[in-house]
């Protein structure tokens, strides 16, 4: 018999050789992968990481972008934005902030905020701090600030607490100079006050000339009828009967006047009876008919109120019925829990359409803080809403 020297068994990776006389095993192994196929697969791989790292770049560059307009956005926004730490130092400030406080950014950063506020606001601003460190929710307060210069804007300050990177507590604050805002405010009440002063002295002279020389027209009449029946004279009595008619139109003109200038039946019967009297005589001189509704209930106003609504009802009669062209029209006054709204409807030119003639109504409106709001109904109708607050009516005389 030959003597057998190794033994072969297949395995999964290749063939394993067993030296019988030795044991030892020896593997063959696979086949070695072309030269070739390693440098395209090398070539692969690199244009893939270049490709990856151009995305990555391209990455890097819209970033860097956002983050510039961020920080534009930041520094340049119409409200200054400050970060303060729980001690109540500025942490950070952009330059709007700093403008607001009249001097440079560095000088804001590393100090105390209360260095800033108008000493009489001090303590209010301490108590603000420690109120909005502890709450989770926005947190407002007006605030009178001390800026270099001299002068003492009024700003609003929006405070709400966050917690940093490292944890401790922050708190981001806007603030918004209040100064214009007040001031216009100031304007207007100073506005609104002198129309309702005038107003007043509208009432005044209406009242002195209804009670006061239309009472002494109607003495005058009566003396003249008095005399023309004493005197029997033909000349005479004629003479008589022109002077009265004279004195009937004077009488008619006095009263006309007063109820321009301030009918005084706003004053004697209220409100609603004057806008009843009003309604009448508008329809009798234009020929419009006018339906009313209004509530039962006088408005809870004071006389000037009153007189600068019975204004504003009558201008916008005047506007709105007689130089609009319309033929019906129909009129509702309701006083709700805070607004009083007045509601034409009428089948003339849209309330748009009119220019320049609604300027002394719109302005009276606007100047009581109210709203103006006109449509068309249909084809036919258009649609006037006024809104006036009820808190923008002063309830004395200024």
């Amino acid at each position: 018999m030959g003597q057998v020297s190794a033994v072969t068994h297949p395995t999964a990776k290749g063939q394993r050789r067993v030296d019988v006389a030795t044991g030892k095993t020896a593997t063959k192994p696979r086949r070695q992968r072309s030269a070739a196929a390693l440098a395209h697969e090398l070539q692969m791989n690199q244009a893939e990481l270049e490709a990856q790292n151009q995305t990555l770049r391209h990455t890097q560059f819209e970033l860097a972008a956002a983050r510039d307009r961020c920080v534009d956005l930041y520094d340049f926004a119409p409200v200054a934005y400050l970060t303060l730490n729980e001690t109540g130092f500025v942490v950070e400030a952009n330059l709007t902030a700093a403008g607001l406080f009249g001097r440079l950014r560095p000088e804001l950063i590393g100090q105390p905020f209360v260095r800033f506020i108008a000493p009489a606001a001090a303590e209010t601003w301490q108590q603000h701090l420690s109120h909005a460190l502890q709450q989770t929710g926005p947190q407002r307060v007006e605030l009178a600030l001390r800026r270099r210069g001299g002068d003492i804007p009024l700003v609003q300050l929006d405070s709400l607490r966050s917690d940093g990177t490292d944890g401790q507590p922050l708190l981001r604050v806007t603030a918004v100079d209040l100064t214009q805002r007040h001031l216009a405010e100031t304007t207007r009440q100073v506005a609104q006050t002198a129309v309702l002063t005038r107003e007043a002295e509208r009432r005044r002279v209406a009242r002195e000339l209804h009670e006061d020389l239309g009472q002494r027209l109607s003495a005058l009449k009566m003396e003249i009828a008095h005399r023309g029946k004493v005197l029997s004279l033909p000349q005479a009595a004629q003479r008589t009967v022109t002077l009265l008619g004279t004195v009937d139109q004077a009488i008619a003109t006095v009263r006309r006047i007063a109820a321009d200038l301030g009918p005084p039946m706003l004053d004697d019967l209220g409100f609603n009876a004057a806008i009843d009297a009003l309604v009448r005589d508008t329809a009798r001189r234009s020929g419009v008919h006018i339906t009313q509704r209004t509530d039962e209930d006088e408005p809870s106003l004071g006389p000037d109120a009153s007189a600068a609504l019975y204004r504003i009802v009558q201008e916008t009669l005047a506007a709105l019925v007689l130089r609009s062209g319309a033929r019906e029209v129909g009129l509702h006054l309701h006083q709700g829990r805070d607004e009083y709204r007045l509601t034409l409807t009428h089948d003339g030119v849209e309330e748009a359409a009119l220019g320049n003639t609604n300027a002394t109504w719109r302005g009276l409106v606007h100047l009581f803080g109210g709203r103006i709001d006109s449509g068309r109904i249909d084809d036919r109708a258009s649609r006037l809403d006024v809104r006036l607050p009820l808190l923008a009516w002063p309830s004395q005389s200024p």
